[in-house]
């Protein structure tokens, strides 16, 4: 990303009047950024994935079969699923077991077996039964087992000399909602660790959305961390996973780029600014409230007072990658001590053939 443009994500927030006579070029305002902007943003992001392409091609087709299912399965329902596992961004009390949710609702457990592990492994593997009271046990064993032992074929795949390495010159972004305190007290100088997986992307538009408002992290500073492309679209079990590759919209692909465990970034700067999400809009934004506001403003305000009432400013922290940290390989059996395992009767009441529970 040219080095003006990142300049330019960095002072995005602050605004020129209407009337101002002239504007930097260097830092344009978000109301100066032309169609224009946009067009060689875009330009620039569907440059970085073509050139990817060919090189992730010709890697993913040395992977072996249970790399490509863990491919996979991050890509759908995986992605959730570790984030819950690994980072636990819950409200769990210092010294309280962390709590899982069993079982998994059938259509994705049917989808986890299927699409993701193929049919015949799903047959020879796994039945899908009623969970009860007298396979509890068991039905945690092999729901967790399976899904913990693919993020250990994900890990491989990172560890492979020949995975693809970024160069350093990249700006990534991460949206994340609903995030705690250990995110939002964040200050300059401060570490962060994130302890799973991580999906970013080229595409800050992206990131906005995914943020639902709520933070974006812009990191740089990434050379030689392993990278893989995770392409859009439904994977079918036994379909090639490269036809992906070739077959992604650059318009409609996130343009995400899906990092390895542990990695822990310094933090830079932190913002508040307003965050371009369509997934958020201030619900509570009042007529009457806004027509107070404006009674004694000009008219070259109005329009941002408006705009931050219905879009409430969101974080942005900038970061920089400190160290890779040591990772060792999941192990279910440490998981599931540390971790307490609640009914969800909601979940449980698919496998009957009910959308929810009975009352």
């Amino acid at each position: 990303m040219p080095t003006d443009k990142i300049k330019s994500i960095k002072q995005v927030a602050k605004r020129k009047p209407l009337n101002a006579k002239k504007v930097s070029e260097k830092a344009p305002s978000r109301r100066d950024i032309t169609l224009k902007h946009i067009r060689a943003h875009d330009v620039n992001r569907a440059h970085r994935v073509i050139k990817m392409v060919p090189t992730l091609i010709a890697f993913y087709k040395k992977l072996e079969p249970m790399q490509i299912a863990a491919l996979k399965y991050y890509k759908g329902p995986g992605s959730f699923f570790q984030s819950m596992l690994l980072a636990n961004y819950s409200n769990t009390k210092k010294g309280e077991k962390r709590e899982l949710p069993f079982p998994f609702r059938k259509f994705m457990d049917t989808l986890f077996y299927r699409d993701i592990l193929g049919k015949q492994k799903m047959e020879a593997i796994y039945e899908l039964e009623l969970p009860s009271a007298t396979n509890f046990e068991k039905y945690i064993d092999q729901s967790y087992g399976k899904r913990v032992e693919l993020l250990n074929h994900l890990d491989s795949v990172y560890d492979r000399p020949d995975c693809p390495k970024l160069t350093g010159d990249e700006v990534v972004f991460r949206g994340m909602s609903d995030v705690g305190p250990a995110i939002t007290k964040l200050k300059p100088g401060d570490t962060y660790t994130f302890k799973n997986f991580i999906s970013t992307t080229l595409d800050r538009k992206v990131s906005e959305n995914f943020s639902g408002g709520d933070c974006v992290f812009v990191l740089t500073g990434l050379k030689d961390i392993p990278f893989l492309y995770m392409p859009g679209g439904k994977h079918q079990g036994d379909e090639p996973y490269t036809k992906f590759l070739t077959d992604i919209s650059l318009v409609w692909d996130l343009s995400e780029l899906t990092l390895p465990r542990n990695l822990e970034f310094e933090v830079t700067s932190v913002e508040r600014r307003n965050i371009n999400s369509g997934w958020r809009m201030q619900d509570t934004a009042q007529i009457g409230k806004l027509l107070k506001t404006l009674k004694n403003t000009g008219i070259e305000s109005e329009e941002e007072i408006i705009e931050n009432e219905l879009f409430p400013k969101g974080l942005f922290i900038f970061a920089k990658l400190k160290t890779w940290l040591p990772r060792e390989p999941l192990s279910f059996d440490k998981i599931k001590k540390e971790a307490k395992f609640v009914l969800d009767k909601g979940a449980l009441a698919t496998w009957k053939g009910k959308d929810d529970e009975d009352d």
